[in-house]
């Protein structure tokens, strides 16, 4: 029986990616170079196992669409493209290939380049005068074709039979699939089946419910300390009566000689007339304020060096007494002005936090639940302890807003009554009564606006959808001051404002504890909403929800899922279409015209006239000489010429009048308009030409490839002029030459330089200048908007099996015809870090 502790570590292990299962190996020996027994680094989706090269550990490697094996990334830069030797490079060069591979390459594509030769400079001609095709103030000389078109003749005849004229197509002219599978355990799954630990809970619920049925044992009941289920899903327990309570004896009794207990709240209902019962005063107060760790709790405190500082913590330890006595007073004078006898102040009335009952992430629902909110004021412990001039009152109102609590606090109080402002500064005196819908202006200044949005939702005037609920309170709360007790505090505050929590968890990052609330609510899809934005800038955290374009949250429409919450906050999607990205050479398009006769006959005449040619020299060498034969009348031998003669020339003229048309009818057959063509990605390091591309992908520029109009944050337009006696129609809208200027960078210091690529799409005839950190080997359409799909574009981390954003294009619907959907897959928004650049060494995921 193995140990306990070991399972775990393998479980663990799993769960992280770092170890293959074994109950998953296969055993058919489909393995990279006969990879041996242990952890490998990779595993692909036929099952091979690949262990990388030590010198290849930190570079780029993508999934080859062919055999879905893991190889190198290798990319081409664009024509006249100078690399910047001083960036990190974590990609290889292309392989050059050997002398015969590439004259055998050189012979398949020398038709097109003959034709090239001969006709380009007549096409880019008829395109300029076509508006397809810029000027550039070139002129052609017109004489040139005469003596150009029988070189070409001649040259073609000896290479058409080799030449390369269909291009590159896969089945249906679809995208070059992404052949991806996920093999370890999520962290958080929505399926909880899908969990490591599941076997194993399900053992014991069976072994739990087995003695139940037979009488051994009594099922415990529920205590409100305990998580709920609903639905199969573990919910953090809401509390309907606070724990505890601070009641004051007589309410005759002068303020300044009052007594108070802290009492169980059932004990307090007990003891107060029925029309009091569970009536209490919630107090609101910041510890900025009123400092109410005790001496113990200073003990393992470090004294700060600075002079200032530590005259401030001498403050703290000899007044903290005196800060809770104030509290107190304002709490019993705001139960009396409210008609009842008992108040809720944190410091006094929950555990002990050694208990782990979590009542720190109730305070809210006690807030829900109280008659009245008051908060108390005074000057900051700051302020008193270096005897800085008194505060105003609205600046400890702002003091007091600043505080992450106190947010929800007062946005969740009760709306039947207006907010009362107790001060404690020349004694306890009630100051003012401000209406809750009047907060935001008062005391929220820079995001007043966003906070009233929040009021006004739980007042019921206007309503929020829950995407917009937790949008606009996680803008919010996420830069608001607190004292840090967990990484994700910011949206355990904002979970108060949802029906469904998750149980906080101090191993939670920020991301992660976002992505279990939004799984676990009706959130309209908000997580993957988020995931089909692009920031305004590059080191925007992934809670700045401020699209590049402008688009907000909810007018993203997801295609996709978050099935599930992986570790180093990533997340695992499903429904997206996909496809890769060819970054190693650029190769010839197949492409689709349309059928004609004369086309058909053309076809014939280019396959077949090398062939006619050289049965005609066959049988005109062969059988050109008279054949000698005797005639027995004469006794004389005669000369006769074979009929295959005739033939031959009869085969000669016409492989004669093939060849002299074979440049003109190769030229109507390969150029002008396609009805379609085979859909591919390609890419180049640096802005590539668009006529050099086109020359490259279909053998002639006629001003078929296009800049995209409005694709991705280097992409720019216009209004099409209509000046200068151009063709236009209406509101015309014209591309122009993207932009390389580098996006602005809020975070220089962490975030790894980026650098210029070019995406080509052959179906959409269209090329994308885009900024990235790493060559995106893939492309997943995970959303929609403004009549366009949001495709993100990745680069792939072989060690973890996640894909990393490293930038989001906007494409046209309709590549969608030509795309296949991608397994389940892991996912993170962040870009992977260089190998030798800043953050972590090595393929690893950073935060988000």
């Amino acid at each position: 029986m193995s140990h306990p502790s070991i399972e775990m570590n393998v479980i663990r292990e799993l769960e992280e990616g770092t170890v293959a299962d074994p109950a998953r190996t296969p055993n058919d020996g489909s393995r990279y170079n006969e990879v041996t027994g242990g952890r490998q680094d990779h595993k692909d989706s036929l099952n091979r196992y690949v262990q990388i090269q030590d010198t290849d550990k930190y570079k780029d490697h993508y999934l080859n669409p062919d055999d879905g094996k893991l190889v190198l990334l290798r990319v081409q830069c664009a024509k006249d493209y100078s690399r910047d030797e001083t960036l990190v490079t974590t990609w290889d060069d292309p392989i050059k290939p050997r002398p015969l591979v590439y004259a055998w390459k050189a012979l398949r594509k020398s038709p097109k380049k003959i034709l090239t030769w001969t006709y380009n400079d007549r096409l880019r001609e008829k395109g300029v005068s076509e508006g397809s095709l810029p000027a550039f103030g070139i002129s052609y000389d017109r004489s040139e074709i005469y003596w150009k078109y029988p070189i070409a003749s001649l040259f073609l005849t000896f290479t058409a039979l080799f030449g390369n004229f269909e291009g590159k197509t896969y089945p249906g002219g679809r995208y070059p699939p992404v052949r991806y599978k996920y093999f370890s355990y999520p962290k958080t799954p929505r399926n909880k089946g899908e969990t490591a630990e599941y076997y194993k809970s399900t053992l014991l619920l069976q072994q739990s419910r087995d003695l139940v049925s037979s009488g051994s044992t009594t099922p415990q009941l529920e205590s409100e300390d305990f998580d709920s289920v609903e639905d199969g899903v573990l919910i953090f327990r809401r509390h309907l009566r606070p724990r505890k309570l601070c009641v004051f004896t007589d309410d005759s009794t002068p303020l300044t000689s009052f007594h108070v207990d802290v009492v169980d709240s059932i004990e307090c209902d007990d003891d107060v007339s029925t029309n009091e019962k569970g009536e209490y005063v919630f107090v609101s107060y910041t510890r900025d304020q009123f400092h109410t760790y005790t001496s113990d709790d200073m003990k393992g405190w470090e004294m700060p060096t600075a002079e200032e500082k530590r005259r401030v913590r001498e403050f703290q330890e000899s007044h903290w007494k005196e800060d809770r006595q104030r509290l107190v007073e304002i709490g019993v004078q705001a139960a009396r002005d409210a008609g009842v006898k008992a108040f809720w102040i944190d410091v006094f009335c929950m555990d002990d936090a050694k208990l782990n009952t979590m009542d720190s992430h109730r305070i809210c629902d006690v807030a829900r639940g109280a008659k009245s909110m008051v908060i108390a004021l005074q000057n900051t412990v700051e302020t008193r302890a270096l005897d800085k001039p008194a505060q105003s009152v609205d600046n400890m109102l702002r003091s007091w807003s600043s505080r992450l609590w106190t947010l929800p606090e007062m946005v969740l109080a009760p709306t039947r009554h207006d907010l009362k402002i107790y001060l404690a500064t020349n004694g306890v005196s009630l100051h003012e009564t401000i209406p809750k819908r009047s907060m935001a202006a008062r005391a929220y200044g820079a995001d007043g606006v966003r906070v009233r949005q929040l009021v006004d939702h739980f007042e019921a005037s206007q309503q929020l959808t829950l995407t917009e609920l937790l949008t606009i309170g996680l803008e919010c709360l996420i830069h608001r001051q607190t004292y840090r007790f967990m990484p994700a505090d910011q949206v355990y505050a904002l979970m108060t404002m949802v029906r469904r929590r998750p149980k906080p968890d101090k191993n939670d990052t920020l991301f992660e504890a976002f992505a279990k609330l939004s799984l676990l609510n009706d959130s309209n899809s908000l997580l993957e909403r988020l995931i089909c934005i692009l920031p305004e800038c590059r080191g925007e955290p992934w809670y700045v929800m401020k699209d590049f374009w402008g688009v907000k949250p909810w007018d993203i429409e997801p295609t996709i899922q978050v099935s599930a919450i992986a570790s180093d906050q990533t997340v695992i999607l499903d429904g997206a279409f996909g496809a890769s990205i060819s970054w190693e050479e650029l190769t010839p398009v197949g492409f689709l015209k349309r059928e004609t006769i004369l086309r058909s006959i053309g076809s014939f005449i280019v396959r077949f006239a090398p062939g006619w040619l050289i049965i005609s020299i066959f049988l005109l060498v062969s059988y050109g000489q008279p054949i000698p034969s005797y005639n027995l009348a004469t006794g004389h031998y005669t000369h006769k010429v074979s009929p295959l003669v005739a033939v031959g020339i009869v085969f000669f003229i016409i492989a004669f009048a093939a060849v002299a048309s074979l440049p003109y009818v190769m030229m109507s057959l390969y150029s002008g308009k396609f009805w379609s063509t085979q859909a591919l990605l390609f890419g180049l390091e640096g802005q590539a030409d668009l006529e050099w591309l086109e020359l490259q992908l279909f053998g002639f520029t006629q001003g078929r490839l296009r800049w995209s109009t409005w694709s991705s944050t280097q992409s720019l337009h216009r209004s099409k002029p209509t000046t200068g006696g151009a063709k236009y129609i209406d509101g015309e809208v014209e591309e122009l030459e993207p932009t390389a200027t580098p996006l602005r960078n809020n975070n220089p210091e962490i975030t790894d330089v980026d650098r210029v690529f070019t995406i080509v799409d052959t179906y959409s005839m269209t090329a994308t200048l885009i900024r990235a950190v790493h060559p995106p080997t893939t492309a997943l359409v995970c959303g929609q908007e403004g009549g366009m799909r949001r495709v993100l574009l990745c680069s792939y981390d072989y060690s973890t099996q996640t894909f990393h954003r490293e930038t989001v294009v906007r494409m046209p619907t309709k590549v969608l015809d030509r795309m296949d959907r991608v397994d389940r897959f892991r996912f993170s928004m962040a870009n992977m870090p260089l190998g030798t650049g800043k953050g972590e060494v090595g393929h690893s995921s950073t935060g988000v």
